[in-house]
């Protein structure tokens, strides 16, 4: 059932949506948003058909975690350890939950390298000092000096583990993953800079409005920061690699890996959003996107006005919902159509490789919003349950005829009226 997302958010409820500096939202106007920002959630669920798995913890993968954590992380955080407990539990679950078709060490390699990951943009964790070093990281890769302190050490221990295990049949595919981390550290650099008040200069000051035929070159920045922040390269070859040595090849799911890299980073943006409006947070991709919308001067889809955040979240509604269909498009087709197919039908349905890689695609794609509606960590655990509470038609029937309509109407039954008179007069 796919959903008319501009449709439903031209709703009145949702002109709470319509802001673009969330500094200046009140904690009233906060829980606004927060709620209807579950209610689109709700309906992207509904859209592409999302059936929530609910999956046990993994007891051999946390004791093996656990293992780890001890030898590499305990000491080096001795008075965090609660803190480092959240964010070892949020890893389990990253294994337990998007990998949940691939082996023991699949998993493993993808819980402690989230886990360094989650920590490297983590305020809880590192102090602001540590944060700052990170700039260092990808910068000392290039020529191979000392690691600048000991948490850029875990960083390159976590790079070579990928990199190795993800890479054993094929460096390019290890490449992929460490290319992925590396962008990431930049990208918590940029991210870290930007909290302390240091936007790029162009997303600083409003520019004159564009034309709609003409293309603003801020409108990329928030994009670019994302593609890297959402560290999604080094999340999509472990969907594919049951095993260090059972593995689809990457010319099975090479040529939609940009596209299962949106999924994960839209995804993942909107999923996050209820719990970064409630915290505050102003410099995730939705709010960047929009900031760099009004810099280029758009005009919202929604009236007369500037691009707002009502605009990005519809946006990106629609193109999660597209992203979702067309890759379950991509993968099925290589599906047989049905066991009695023709001989001479395409051999690629044929090809245990390309049924692997579709039965790998959809195990991650469920998994990938149940871990989110599951994990303690985006506040979305009763957004399962809430799907009870209202229907789609609910949601997306419009509260008032809109005008145009209501002139047809009131034309139509205008003419019907003076129709119905002359049919009694010239009837008498």
């Amino acid at each position: 059932m796919k959903i008319d997302f501009f449709s439903a958010l031209s709703r009145p409820e949702y002109e709470c949506l319509e802001f673009h500096d969330e500094i200046k939202l009140s904690n009233q106007q906060r829980n606004e948003v927060f709620q209807c920002v579950r209610k689109c959630l709700f309906l992207l669920l509904e859209g592409i058909g999302h059936q929530q798995q609910i999956i046990p913890a993994d007891e051999r993968l946390r004791h093996d975690l656990d293992n780890w954590v001890q030898e590499h992380l305990t000491h080096l955080f001795p008075e965090k350890l609660q803190a480092l407990r959240v964010l070892v539990d949020t890893s389990a679950q990253v294994g337990e939950y998007l990998y949940a078709h691939c082996s023991h060490e699949t998993k493993l390699v993808m819980a402690i390298t989230t886990l360094i990951l989650f920590a490297s943009d983590d305020d809880t964790l590192l102090s602001p000092e540590e944060r700052n070093r990170l700039s260092s990281f990808s910068c000392n890769d290039g020529y191979s000096p000392p690691d600048a302190s000991p948490w850029t050490a875990v960083l390159t221990h976590g790079l070579q583990l990928g990199a190795e295990y993800f890479g054993s049949q094929d460096p390019l595919v290890g490449s992929l993953s460490a290319n992925a981390i590396r962008g990431f550290t930049e990208a918590c650099t940029m991210k870290y800079r930007m909290e302390q008040g240091d936007l790029p200069v162009h997303l600083t000051t409003h520019g004159k409005p564009y034309p709609s035929s003409e293309w603003c070159a801020t409108e990329a920045f928030p994009g670019y920061l994302r593609s890297m922040s959402g560290i999604s390269f080094h999340y999509i070859p472990p969907i594919f690699k049951y095993s260090c040595t059972e593995e689809v090849p990457s010319p099975y799911w090479l040529g939609v890996a940009p596209v299962v890299r949106n999924f994960i980073d839209y995804t993942n943006d909107l999923l996050s959003y209820p719990k970064e409006v409630l915290e505050g947070e102003t410099r995730n991709y939705l709010l960047l996107a929009t900031r760099a919308r009004r810099v280029a001067g758009r005009s919202s889809r929604f009236g007369s006005k500037l691009w707002t955040f009502r605009d990005t979240f519809c946006e990106t509604l629609e193109n999660v919902q597209n992203i979702v269909f067309a890759l379950d498009r991509a993968f099925t087709s290589y599906m047989p159509a049905d066991n009695n197919a023709p001989e001479d039908n395409n051999k690629t349905q044929d090809d245990p490789n390309a049924q692997l890689a579709a039965k790998c695609w959809f195990s991650f794609r469920q998994n990938f919003f149940s871990f989110h509606l599951e994990s303690k960590r985006y506040g979305l655990d009763r957004l399962a349950f809430e799907r009870n509470n209202y229907t789609v038609e609910e949601l997306c029937e419009p509260t008032h005829m809109p005008m145009n309509a209501a002139c047809v109407g009131a034309a139509t039954a205008g003419l019907f009226l003076i129709s119905a008179l002359g049919y009694r007069y010239f009837c008498k």
